[in-house]
Formats: C-alpha cells, structure tokens, sequence
C-alpha cells in the first residue's frame, strides 16, 4: 500500500482581503471552500493588517506597519511569489492595478489568471499589452469580455463569462426590507459602475 500523498498545487490569491467587507473581496471569499478543495490557497490579502494561517493561510499587504508605503502589496506580492512559488497566480482587480501583477508573473514564469472587470467603453491603448500578458482570461460581465476581446488574440481565444457570486441571504433579505425598491439603484458615487451597487 503506498503512503504517498499527492500534494495539491498551490494558488496565490491576490486580492482584498476577505477580512473586508469590499466588493472584491465579497467575489472572492465565497470561493475560498472550493479552491481549498482543489489547491492549497494562498490569499495576499490587499489592506489586511496580519497575517492569519487559518481559515485560509493569509499574508497582510498595505495596512501592515512595515508595509505602509508599498500601495497594493506589489512589494508583499513579490516576497510571496519568492516564499511560496505557486503554481498560478489568480486575482480580481481592476487593470490599473493588475499591470504590476502581470508583469511580476510573468517574470517569475508563473501562469497568470484574471478576473477580469472592465468599466470603459474602448479598452485603453496602455491595457492592450497587459491583457496579451495574462495567461487566461475570466470574465466578469459580457461587457468586459467584449471590451477586451477587441484585441484580435485575444478574441480567437474565446474566454468564459463567469459572474461573481451573490450572497442570496442578504439579497432576499433587503428585499423583504420596507425600503427596497426593485426599480431603483444606488450607485457609488466614486465610480460609476454595476458592480459597485449598494
């Protein structure tokens, strides 16, 4: 009988900490059951204070003291990229954001898989080269996808919309709430978009 463990590969997530109550995070942390079953999940937690080995072994990144000038973690990122050489790299961020991303997997070689969100109409010509630098594309909304697949490599590529969980619980209780109105939406007035409402 053999006593050989078959190790799982390891993922580092970047993203808001699931510590927060952010709309990133409330993507992420439904998942975190599911990607525990299949990987050994690591979670760089953007502006989380400490780090925690339980429920999901986290790392701090911004909102620590010796990390309070390396906005974003990308510092932190690299460190963890260093200590625990995932097999991929998985995130959830806006494209601004995920530049540095990208360009740290891919000098690391390590495949890259985002999430991807976009809120404009004409993907920007700086973001063209970043979208050729991740490994696969997730999308969040059609709109995304089509933003994005305007580049023509991408396009033959034929990525998979997959829209964020919803925590049907809260829903269904602000709707039974007298001041829900299903007709009526409050956007977030720092940026305009869907996934932002309240």
């Amino acid at each position: 009988m053999s006593t050989h463990t078959e190790q799982k590969p390891k993922l580092l997530i970047y993203s808001d900490t699931w510590r927060i109550p952010s709309g990133f995070s409330s993507e992420i942390k439904p998942l975190l059951p599911f990607l525990q079953n299949a990987f050994d999940v690591h979670y760089l937690g953007i502006f989380d204070d400490r780090d925690t080995a339980t429920p999901v072994k986290t790392y701090g990144a911004c909102a620590l003291p010796q990390h309070k000038n390396d906005f974003f973690g990308i510092q932190r990122l690299t460190e963890a990229i260093n200590g625990i050489r995932p097999d991929i790299i998985f995130c959830n961020q806006d494209l601004q954001v995920v530049d540095n991303v990208s360009r740290i997997s891919a000098e690391s070689r390590i495949p890259f898989i985002n999430w991807d969100i976009i809120d404009c109409e004409k993907l920007p010509k700086q973001f063209v080269q970043l979208c050729l630098n991740i490994d696969w594309h997730i999308y969040q909304t059609q709109f995304t996808k089509k933003a994005i697949e305007t580049i023509h490599y991408l396009k033959a590529m034929d990525r998979p919309v997959i829209y964020p969980p919803i925590n049907q619980a809260y829903f269904e209780a602000k709707k039974s709430s007298k001041s829900f109105d299903s007709k009526k939406r409050i956007l977030c007035v720092a940026k305009n978009i869907p996934r932002k409402f309240l």
